[in-house]
C-alpha cells in the first residue's frame, strides 16, 4: 500500500437532461431511435 498524500480533483456530474416536450435533447434522442429502428441489424446464427 502506498504512504503517501494524494490530491484528487473534485468530481463534477454531467449536466442532466430533461427531455421535456418541445426540448433540443427530446428531438435529438427521437431523431436518433428513429434511425436506429430503420437499420437491420445482422445477427450471425452459430450451430
Amino acid at each position: 500500500m502506498a504512504n503517501g498524500i494524494f490530491k484528487l480533483e473534485r468530481p463534477q456530474n454531467e449536466r442532466t437532461l430533461n427531455y421535456a416536450p418541445g426540448s433540443d435533447e427530446k428531438a435529438v434522442l427521437k431523431k436518433q431511435l428513429k434511425r436506429m429502428r430503420s437499420e437491420e441489424i445482422e445477427i450471425p446464427l452459430f450451430t
